[in-house]
C-alpha cells in the first residue's frame, strides 16, 4: 500500500530510550504488525500472539513512564504464543516490547 509519498518498501523504525539513555532501534515489518494481545484489558493472565513464532524472543514490560517493570529473556514459545501472568501488577497501562534478533514489535496492555 502506498501513501503517495513514501516508497512501498518503507519500514517504520522504532527507537526506545530508557531513563539511563540506553537505546535500541528496531525495524517494524508489515508482516509483524499482526501482534495480538488478549484478553485486553486483563485482570491476570494474558496471551501474546505474533507471526514467525518459532523464534525465541525477549519480552520487556514497561510502565507509562518508561520504567522497566519486568523482563523475560530468550522466551521459547509454542505456535507463536506466550502467556504472561500480570495478576501481581498494579492497575494501569503497560507497554510491551517483543524483540528477536531480527525484529522488534510493540503493544499495549491494560491491567484492571
Amino acid at each position: 500500500v502506498s501513501n503517495g509519498i513514501c516508497p512501498e518498501d518503507t519500514s517504520v523504525v522504532l527507537v526506545s530510550v530508557d531513563g539511563s539513555c540506553n537505546y535500541s532501534v528496531g525495524i517494524l515489518n508489515k508482516e509483524l504488525s499482526e501482534l495480538s494481545i488478549f484478553p485486553n484489558p486483563t485482570t491476570g493472565k494474558m496471551t501474546i500472539s505474533y507471526p514467525n513464532g518459532a523464534e525465541p524472543i525477549d519480552l520487556i514490560i514497561e510502565d507509562m513512564n518508561g520504567r522497566v517493570i519486568d523482563k523475560f529473556s530468550t522466551i521459547s514459545n509454542v505456535n507463536g504464543k506466550i502467556e504472561v501472568d500480570l495478576s501481581s501488577y498494579e492497575t494501569g497501562i503497560y507497554l510491551l516490547q517483543l524483540r528477536s534478533t531480527k525484529w522488534t514489535e510493540s503493544g499495549r496492555i491494560i491491567k484492571q
